[in-house]
């Protein structure tokens, strides 16, 4: 893979910034090791595994300049992430039998990228396995989609955690909609610690968005009191009979428009121009203007140069990538973990990829007898026929070669036991769940089906 060079806030023109912006910046990595990030830190894999941000932005870079939209896809996976119990990947979790998980609420159904954050994960498991989290790789994913597009890079302070609880009901309770006001667009962000310019600042993203006609279609059929067959009056007419004549003529279905015509492949001042014509698509994006302080910031911003807007776009998207993060000892890192080599063997439905939400291939771990508890593995593993490096492993000790060809049966049983008490919780410790799958405390809290 060729090496590409992510493009920075340094490396573009120096201008002249507000102090506020400029103070607010140098704040971003301050503010992740606050109330927001607790534990987040930059380096944080500098010695478990150094240089994954740079795999991580050569392979989104690369993908980006080769697809543009990839970019938006990225940047708005994150964000609902993080909307939703913090920026902990759980939106990236599969709904399970008896649960619907938050990338199947109505909202997520037309998110896109997971594919692609698969393949990242699996190069970072390929380099550094179950170190990683799925949350740090779409954080970082995220911010090299963006710089890669042309807009700004920003510091991501790593070492988040995992979570295993993905909620639909929650998904819809906590995803900005389209048709809020601004007084609930406002209290929603206060309610994670988000600003109104936090707010202002990150409907930038729309720069490079495209819309569904069915998310802004009650602006253009049937608005209550409205002129001019129906449409929203705080919506351009011009561009609404436009909008009806051409894209979304009804009756409505699924098709796209960019929300910032002309430009939306470039990261730029476009959108802010267009809320301003009042030609934002959504409800949401003309309720910017429907408070004069967002207003202010708005005009404030198309007027000067465009560094500013990257500089106070960056700074927001530091503070929200650190919302309600775990760290330390909680959540997970979601890798392939297998707990004993000799067990293994059975798993005919051991996964070779990281967690995704499409179907992965499968390969038998002892070919021809996966369905016997016999010494087919550790006969494969002798000649070099095993799949995950850590079956490899077991032949760079000078013992366990010997022990391997010698074992009888019996000894895996013995090793079975030796786990079956490792911490064990007992008295007061941990709780007897209803369902192994579940915690008693938590209705959805489940491990990836790819396990």
């Amino acid at each position: 893979m060729a090496s590409t060079r992510r493009p920075s806030i340094s490396s573009t023109r120096v201008v002249a910034l507000p102090m506020a912006v400029v103070l607010g910046v140098m704040s971003m990595v301050v503010l992740a090791s606050g109330a927001h990030g607790q534990q987040l830190r930059m380096g944080f894999y500098a010695e478990s595994c150094p240089g994954v941000e740079q795999l991580v932005g050569e392979f989104v870079g690369e993908h980006v300049r080769r697809v543009p939209t990839v970019a938006a896809a990225l940047l708005r996976l994150h964000f609902h992430d993080c909307f939703v119990r913090g920026c902990d990947a759980s939106i990236l979790l599969n709904s399970t039998g008896g649960n619907v998980a938050e990338k199947d609420a109505p909202p997520n159904l037309s998110l896109r990228g997971f594919d692609l954050v698969d393949r990242v994960k699996t190069l970072v498991e390929e380099a550094c396995p179950g170190v990683v989290s799925c949350a740090d790789v779409l954080a970082l994913a995220a911010r090299d989609a963006v710089a890669a597009i042309g807009g700004p890079s920003w510091r991501v302070p790593t070492g988040r955690r995992d979570g295993s609880v993905s909620r639909m009901e929650e998904a819809l309770d906590e995803i900005p909609r389209p048709t809020m006001s601004f007084h609930e667009l406002a209290d929603l962000f206060a309610s994670k610690g988000l600003g109104v310019r936090d707010l202002v600042w990150l409907s930038g993203a729309h720069t490079i968005g495209i819309a569904h006609c069915s998310s802004f279609a009650d602006r253009l059929y049937g608005y209550p009191g409205g002129a001019n067959n129906g449409t929203d009056p705080s919506l351009d007419a011009t561009y609404a009979a436009n909008l009806r004549k051409r894209k979304c003529k009804a009756p409505i279905g699924d098709a796209v428009v960019e929300m910032d015509p002309g430009s939306h492949l470039t990261f730029d001042l476009g959108y802010y121009r267009a809320v301003l014509k009042h030609r934002g698509l959504f409800g949401s994006d003309a309720a910017l203007l429907t408070d004069a302080a967002a207003r202010a910031d708005i005009a404030g911003v198309v007027a000067g140069p465009e560094e500013v807007f990257f500089q106070v776009f960056a700074r927001s998207m530091a503070r929200m990538g650190a919302l309600q993060v775990k760290t330390g000892a909680q959540g997970e890192s979601l890798a392939l973990k297998v707990l004993t080599t000799g067990g293994g063997r059975v798993g005919a439905n051991i996964t070779v990829r990281a967690p995704s939400h499409r179907s992965a291939a499968v390969v038998e771990i002892d070919p021809g007898s996966h369905l016997t508890l016999d010494l087919g593995y550790y006969s494969g593993v002798l000649v070099h026929w095993c799949l995950f490096r850590s079956d490899a492993a077991v032949l760079t000790d000078k013992a366990a070669p010997s022990d391997v060809a010698i074992g009888p049966e019996e000894v895996f049983a013995r090793s079975k036991g030796s786990i079956g008490a490792v911490h064990d919780k007992t008295g007061a410790e941990g709780e007897i769940k209803r369902n192994c799958a579940v915690a008693n405390s938590d209705n959805m809290q489940f491990l990836p089906h790819s396990f």
